[in-house]
């Protein structure tokens, strides 16, 4: 074959390919969405420019819907926020309904259910009002009758799952948020429940503790932001209408309060304020939030966990560091005779290219990275003394503290660099170790369980954390093998 005429032919056949393409698959799509639009019932109407919804929902109650902006409100039977996602999903089932057969010459309206007692659904798109018909079921396919009320001439068939979205009953149409607010410009909480109430602010270094001016100072940034997170998306299983019944219930004292002060926000914060409210033959828990006309039923569960005392809401950090930069710790152990001709012994441990290591001790497997991986996120449990003094330390078994732990390394090449200190005290087998950090005049409580981790004797080293001596030669170095960085809360 001739060069010229194998490109003659590559040519017809690339001409062909594209002609194949253009006209069977893309005009094939193409005409797939003409044949669409052409069975719309209102091909008019944009689904964005639907502004007014008036139908009756389940229980034959009638709803009126406006939208202002982006947010749907609803203005009957309830003047209340509403559910964004349900009714621009009503929306948009109108703009794009489409019908699945039209009748030939149609009997009269009433024959389909389409005369004074069809469902209406009339909504406004712009100046324009239009108004849809739902009449009965088909006898065939699963599908309903409707027409446009100012085309009851055409009568046509809808699948009966495109409708679904007017059969919903006013719950359903209602915004469920007990509040709706920007995290990010929440400057101040006030949290309050019987007897107590705590303030957190935003500043520039974060959160601090405003109130009780006890103790301000830094903030537990959690566990603020799990309070924000958890009231976020606090949803309603139902709502509680009628002036008189909630002014009664908001007639008795809250069992937990949440306020928020929003930045550039006028008047009063937002509040959601928790009560349990007998109903029947069950008590419910019901929120005051976003909408002062009605209340917000809401699952036990959903707020059972929100702290209700002052400790929840301060800064718990003891020691928190990176455990993957320490290249030495030391345990300092005061001897138990506490006879001053005593010396405390300390034991320093390393880590070397094969693990973590000790000398002329052997360690069991894992424990000293347990031990250093626990001692880089110590969190007090309580707070025993807010400023102690130095002739209270030894109530607390702190003059001198009955260990002392101590982690070296950073960011730098020298292990000798200290980045933390920790004073262990006494043991109340009920509240903890108490602690202190290095720097610190508090006095706080650590978890006991701390002890299964962190060795709080001589003896509690060598019965539970050394491995048994034969075999270990003195001076001799036992590489204790890395175990995974974990913490115990």
């Amino acid at each position: 074959m001739q060069p010229r005429t194998a490109a003659i032919m590559f040519f017809v056949a690339v001409l062909l390919g594209a002609f194949v393409y253009l006209y069977e698959i893309e005009g094939d799509v193409e005409r797939g969405r003409d044949e669409e639009a052409s069975r719309q019932l209102f091909p008019e109407v944009d689904a964005a420019a639907i502004g007014f919804l008036l139908f009756r929902a389940r229980g034959d109650q009638l709803v009126e819907a406006i939208r202002l902006g982006e947010e749907w409100h609803l203005k009957q039977p309830v003047e209340f926020p509403g559910d964004d996602v349900n009714l621009n999903s009503i929306a948009s089932t109108l703009a794009n309904l489409t019908s699945e057969t039209e009748i030939e010459d149609p009997a009269s309206p009433e024959v389909y259910g389409l005369g004074d007692s069809s469902r209406r659904v009339q909504f406004r798109a712009g100046d324009t009002s239009f108004t849809l018909q739902v009449g009965n079921e088909a006898p065939v396919g699963g599908n309903i009758y409707a027409a446009r009320e100012d085309a009851l001439d055409r009568v046509f068939t809808v699948a009966a799952f495109r409708v679904s979205s007017f059969d919903r009953d006013l719950d359903s149409l209602r915004d469920k948020r007990v509040l709706s607010f920007d995290r990010a410009r929440v400057e101040y909480v006030v949290v309050g429940w019987p007897g107590g109430t705590v303030t957190v602010a935003k500043t520039d270094a974060g959160w601090e503790v405003t109130h009780p001016s006890a103790i301000a100072g830094p903030a537990d940034v959690k566990a603020i932001d799990d309070l924000l997170s958890d009231i976020s998306f606090l949803r309603a299983e139902g709502f509680v209408d009628g002036t008189e019944k909630v002014q009664n219930v908001l007639a008795t004292e809250p069992h937990f309060t949440v306020a928020l002060g929003l930045a550039g926000q006028a008047g009063a914060p937002l509040e959601v304020g928790l009560r349990a409210v007998s109903e029947g033959d069950e008590e419910n828990y019901l929120l005051s939030g976003g909408h002062a006309s009605a209340l917000y039923r809401v699952p036990r569960g959903r707020v059972d966990g929100f702290p209700r005392d002052v400790f929840a809401y301060r800064f718990k950090e003891v020691s928190n560091f990176d455990s993957q930069t320490v290249d030495a710790f030391e345990l300092v152990f005061q001897p138990e005779s506490r006879e001053a001709s005593v010396a405390p012994t300390t034991i320093r441990v390393e880590r070397t290219d094969t693990g973590w290591a000790s000398t002329g001790d052997a360690w069991l497997p894992g424990k000293a990275a347990a031990l250093i991986a626990e001692f880089a996120r110590l969190d007090a449990t309580s707070v025993e003394v807010e400023q102690i003094v130095p002739d209270e330390l030894a109530g607390f078994g702190l003059a001198p503290p009955r260990v002392t732990l101590r982690a070296f390394g950073g960011e730098t090449e020298s292990p000798s660099t200290l980045i933390a200190e920790v004073f262990l005290g006494e043991l109340d087998p009920a509240s903890g170790f108490a602690a202190m950090a290095a720097g610190q005049a508090k006095v706080v409580r650590i978890d006991p369980a701390l002890a299964e981790q962190i060795p709080t004797s001589l003896t509690s080293v060598q019965s539970n954390f050394l491995a048994p001596p034969p075999g270990v030669q003195e001076g001799e170095v036992q590489a204790d093998q890395p175990a995974s960085d974990v913490h115990s809360p």
